[in-house]
């Protein structure tokens, strides 16, 4: 859809604006957000993202990037990176072949993947109890899942109860357990000094 402005989870957004910020990034040749709704019928924004940077810049990376221009809540709940974006035979971008690309995305990311360590666990319980959903992937999407920056405040707050000195953006930043788990490592248990979580604890006390 060509829209100019779309409502996500009571905020008005502009994907023009979030094409706008994407542009700026050094290693995006071109870029282009569509609106698109997910299973449970909640409008998501898709990130088009054409690079010929190698390797490509990561979700994370992008994720990070916009939050410097934009905020949380305007950032797209997916990003897909390719070479070169589809075109029509009138040189235009085609976004009805970026919107089933898009579809494809999705799916491929509800592939279900069960928590394979502590701290994938942890979290996976958290995000159950704060996003009240069933069960969650460590692949699965905090936006998608229907994640907000109020969500991501509570998150932060029982990831640091359960020993994860997790930060509210970095759920932004990275958006998937398996994402999260791998920047963060193992929870802090008492006695284990040597855990360096617990050293980012303390220097977060400071």
């Amino acid at each position: 859809s060509d829209l100019s402005q779309v409502e996500i989870r009571g905020v008005r957004i502009e994907p023009g604006e979030v094409e706008a910020a994407l542009g700026r990034h050094p290693d995006v040749t071109e870029a282009v957000v569509v609106a698109g709704t997910d299973e449970r019928g909640h409008t998501q924004l898709t990130a088009h993202i054409a690079s010929t940077t190698e390797p490509a810049p990561t979700t994370a990376q992008l994720r990070r990037f916009l939050l410097e221009w934009l905020p949380a809540a305007m950032l797209p709940a997916h990003f897909v990176v390719t070479n070169e974006l589809p075109r029509t035979s009138g040189g235009k971008v085609d976004r009805r072949a970026l919107a089933e690309t898009a579809t494809g995305a999705a799916e491929r990311e509800r592939e279900f993947v069960a928590a394979r360590n502590r701290t994938e666990e942890v979290l996976a319980d958290i995000w159950r109890k704060v996003l009240g959903v069933e069960r969650v992937g460590v692949h699965d999407d905090f936006f998608a899942l229907g994640g907000s920056s109020t969500h991501s405040l509570e998150v932060a707050v029982r990831a640091e109860a359960a020993g994860l000195p997790l930060k509210p953006e970095s759920v932004f930043l990275f958006g998937t357990i398996a994402e999260l788990a791998a920047e963060y490592g193992e929870p802090s248990q008492r006695g284990r000094t040597d855990a360096p979580v617990v050293k980012e604890i303390g220097r977060a006390h400071v």
